[in-house]
């Protein structure tokens, strides 16, 4: 494993992950609603976004598919450290992570219970 990814985690877990999830719940609940999230740094090409909703959101549980350029080992071993987060194809994905044109079709991810 590479010291990178043991960086660009929450400085404060809990009261980074409470803010983040607070924000995750806003803009659902409130859909064209901007949220600005941080405290995480997570590794290119990452957004800063997507690394706090990784880290608020996905656990051991949480089977992860990584699409396109952001199914690198850089990434890959900064979601293992940060949230022990399994990977998976998009059959099994509970969380979904790359860009429209990588994610496929969401007729290929299941739905959800």
């Amino acid at each position: 494993m590479q010291s990178d990814a043991l960086v660009g985690g929450f400085s404060d877990a809990p009261v980074d992950a409470a803010r983040a999830f607070r924000a995750a719940l806003n803009v659902m609940a409130r859909p064209g609603r901007i949220e600005e999230v941080r405290g995480a740094t997570p590794p290119e090409p990452l957004s800063v976004a997507a690394g706090v909703l990784i880290l608020t959101l996905c656990d051991a549980e949480t089977p992860i598919h990584l699409a396109g350029e952001t199914d690198c080992l850089a990434v890959r071993e900064w979601i293992t450290f940060h949230t022990s987060a399994p990977f998976s194809g998009p059959h099994d994905a509970a969380f979904a992570v790359g860009s429209w044109d990588s994610l496929c079709s969401f007729a290929t991810y299941r739905q959800g219970t």
